[in-house]
């Protein structure tokens, strides 16, 4: 929506884009899938389709991380799984 004005001789065109850029921003945002919500199988599938289709599925609009890489240790030191039969990392 925003063309880069800043507002100044364009009869506040400029900074009435920028807030409506902000609300549809936070528009698109606020339906999307936080911590502790349950997911069926299909509705994944259906979100990562969603995701793929999307012209930078890498950030949400205000520019947060959609897609975070942990390596498989980061993922292991994170659960610090440590019970019989289980060859962890754990050190202590």
């Amino acid at each position: 929506v925003a063309d880069g004005g800043d507002g100044e001789g364009d009869g506040g065109r400029g900074a009435v884009e920028s807030v409506a850029d902000a609300l549809l921003a936070d528009l698109a945002c606020y339906p999307s899938v936080t911590g502790n919500t349950s997911l069926t199988e299909g509705s994944v599938v259906e979100l990562l389709e969603t995701l793929d289709a999307c012209e930078n599925p890498y950030a949400c609009p205000h520019g947060r991380p959609v897609v975070i890489r942990f390596s498989r240790g980061d993922i292991e030191d994170r659960f610090e799984r440590d019970y019989p039969g289980h060859a962890g990392r754990r050190t202590e």
